[in-house]
């Protein structure tokens, strides 16, 4: 819900059909926040202050 929140109906879509992909038992864990392609992601974002 977050992606549609944030990002519309079309990007939202594409966002989970990309997180769905990625989704998977040998997959990582954890947050994952939803983020458009090429943006920075919030934990990069605490690492760098």
């Amino acid at each position: 819900m977050q992606a549609y929140k944030k990002y519309g109906v079309m990007k939202g879509t594409v966002l989970t059909a990309w997180r769905l992909c990625r989704c998977n038992p040998l997959g990582g864990h954890g947050y994952d926040p939803p983020r458009w392609f090429g943006e920075v992601s919030p934990l990069e974002d605490a690492d760098d202050d």
